[in-house]
């Protein structure tokens, strides 16, 4: 019994040994007979509504405690649900490691089916000086690229002549889609190039150029190249920025750290579009010494992205200390009901920051509707596939003033 229920019970009582003292006069044969009952009726009636008002207030606390053991529930729901979003965060990350570390194994096997002598003799092959045109039809270059004018000359530092493998890549540009527009917003950068009848691209290559001692000079050629498109590019849209890759080799070499800071300066305002791409999982692997030529590239105002990222291992201050400007969350990774409340929280806390969230590697519909209340950039084989763009030595031949001062 509580304190509150005391003047209901006191009523209650009061009205009751006065109804027993009425009808005990009743009894007793009193004279106003009329008037002792109509008392006696009155005050068991006061009693009726104490007892109604005391259940009335039992039920308001049972009510109470019932909403407040519901909320309770609710929230232990929601921190449940948190929690283990976290760990299912966690798990893909270990998964996207996994993935990485799988495929690093599973291109060591397939270097192993060929023979190692033969890439080398294929490379070196290639390195003999190219007098005739070469028989390929080069596919048609993205639209912006064929209507824009020729950039003017932006002087580099001269580089050495260039090894067969940075000679021979071929550049393509993946469109990244603004969901709402259906535009293209930014690109990412593929390479590849052809060894004999066979195309070797993507990480394939890049194991390949790290193994011959390449990845530094590729990367540094990538970053040229790119810069190149960036200054026709941007003619038009200011905004646009390319997306490349950029291994733990290049990172740790203060010489193409230096030159890539040289290339960027001589670019001027085109600079601002470029942004060096790593998956996420190799962020937290690399040397103190790639850390330290990440953090001066960022202090120099170079612009970085992460891709194959787990939301559940990123910390967007120390993204921000480094420059991190996207984010690229694999298209596999989401979950085909929709985001979770941890993505979608991410997305709006990444948006404070100034990240931009990229949805990669869309290769169905059924997503996008989805996510296009919430992710503002993806991209994939769903929207386009990466065409083949002239490279810079090809737009001198075209233009006969070079895009930009380096040989190709």
């Amino acid at each position: 019994m509580l304190k509150q229920d005391l003047p209901y019970l006191a009523v209650f009582g009061l009205a009751a040994t006065c109804a027993s003292g009425a009808l005990a006069y009743l009894v007793a044969g009193g004279a106003q007979f009329v008037l002792a009952t109509a008392i006696g009726l009155g005050l068991l009636g006061i009693g009726q509504i104490a007892l109604l008002g005391l259940s009335w207030q039992q039920q308001e606390r049972t009510t109470a405690r019932l909403r407040r053991v519901t909320r309770e529930a609710v929230e232990l729901n929601v921190d449940a649900r948190a929690k283990t979003d976290f760990v299912l965060s966690r798990l893909s990350q270990f998964e996207a490691a996994a993935k990485i570390q799988s495929d690093a194994v599973l291109g060591g096997i397939a270097d192993m089916k060929l023979s190692y002598g033969k890439l080398q003799n294929a490379f070196t092959g290639l390195a003999r000086p190219q007098t005739e045109p070469a028989d390929e039809t080069v596919a048609e270059a993205p639209a912006e690229l064929e209507q824009l004018p020729s950039a003017p000359a932006i002087e580099v530092p001269a580089e050495p002549a260039a090894t067969p493998l940075t000679e021979l890549t071929t550049f393509a540009l993946e469109p990244i889609i603004d969901v709402q527009s259906r535009r293209t917003a930014h690109y990412r950068l593929h390479l590849s190039v052809k060894v004999g009848s066979e195309d070797i691209g993507g990480e394939r290559l890049l194991h390949h150029a790290a193994r011959v001692g390449l990845r530094p000079q590729l990367d540094y050629v990538s970053v040229c190249e790119t810069l190149g498109l960036l200054s026709r590019l941007r003619q038009r849209d200011l905004e646009l920025c390319i997306l490349m890759n950029v291994g733990a080799e290049t990172l740790r070499e203060d010489n193409v750290i230096a030159q890539i800071l040289s290339a960027c300066e001589a670019a001027g305002p085109y600079a601002k579009g470029l942004v060096l791409e790593m998956p996420h999982a190799a962020l937290s692997g690399l040397s103190e010494q790639a850390l330290e030529g990440l953090a001066e590239l960022a202090r120099k105002g170079i612009h970085f992205a992460l891709s194959q990222a787990s939301i559940g291992g990123l910390d967007l201050e120390s993204m921000a200390l480094l420059n991190i400007r996207h984010v690229g969350i694999s298209a596999g990774s989401i979950d085909t009901d929709g985001p979770s409340p941890s993505l979608v929280g991410f997305v709006q806390l990444a948006r404070l920051s100034r990240i931009d969230v990229i949805v990669m590697d869309v290769r169905q519909d059924t997503l996008m509707p989805k996510l296009k209340n919430i992710i503002r950039y993806a991209c994939g084989p769903f929207f386009a596939e990466p065409r083949r763009v002239k490279r810079l030595g090809e737009f001198a031949q075209d233009t006969v003033e070079p895009v930009f001062g380096i040989a190709a």
